[in-house]
């Protein structure tokens, strides 16, 4: 005969996130649902039914690299750092190009001018 008692209760969820939380597992939904069974929808009803159940459980599952918030900021603030050298680079080369277009003029001013008097002078 089929079990159709419902797998993902609040009682369930709330003995789980315990094992998990002594256990030193961070929860996440995919956890959840793989230990208790059910569907991400009703795992979601469950949360805003009973947001208290989730307040540490939300605190926790944010981004986790190596350090979680810390770790996303750093990466950002690296991302960013990448883009202003990127940046700078870029106006730099800018800077280099211009640069030698007036080297290139000068010369060929001077090279006018060179001309003008060797016309004026035959």
């Amino acid at each position: 005969m089929l079990d159709t008692t419902p797998k993902l209760t609040i009682e369930r969820v709330q003995e789980t996130l315990k094992e998990l939380k002594k256990e030193g597992i961070k929860p996440t939904n995919q956890l959840l649902i793989k230990r208790l069974g059910g569907s991400y929808g009703t795992l979601t009803r469950l949360k805003r039914a009973y947001p208290e159940v989730f307040s540490d459980f939300r605190k926790q599952n944010r981004v986790d690299l190596d350090g979680g918030f810390e770790a996303s900021n750093t990466l950002e603030k690296e991302n960013f750092d990448l883009k202003l050298e990127n940046m700078a680079l870029k106006f730099e080369s800018e800077r280099c190009k211009l640069k030698a277009r007036i080297e290139v003029l000068e010369r060929k001013l001077e090279l006018e001018k060179l001309k003008g008097k060797i016309s004026k002078e035959v």
